[in-house]
């Protein structure tokens, strides 16, 4: 039986919104302060990054945490819950 186009699409935004907001978790919850990211005066390519998600989840962990602090957390969390919200819209 094919799935409606709607269903279909509605699944593809789950599984990105529950990627994202996972990335991001791991990324917060992983973050180093000793992680050397490119838009600091630092040579970040000398030091290994010590994020679970790498260059990108160093860099993220960084501007969500100085923009919004612990808060971050919480946007992933919202971000998860928009993801399941998407998989109850079938």
């Amino acid at each position: 039986m094919k799935k409606p186009l709607k269903s279909i699409k509605s699944e593809v935004k789950g599984v990105v919104l529950m990627a994202t907001g996972l990335f991001l978790f791991v990324s917060l919850y992983t973050y180093n302060p000793n992680d050397r990211i490119f838009f600091e005066n630092q040579n970040y390519s000398l030091s290994p990054v010590l994020n679970a998600c790498g260059h990108f989840g160093a860099f993220l962990s960084v501007l969500f945490l100085k923009l919004l602090g612990f808060a971050s957390y919480a946007v992933s969390g919202l971000i998860v819950l928009l993801s399941l919200n998407a998989f109850k819209k079938k």
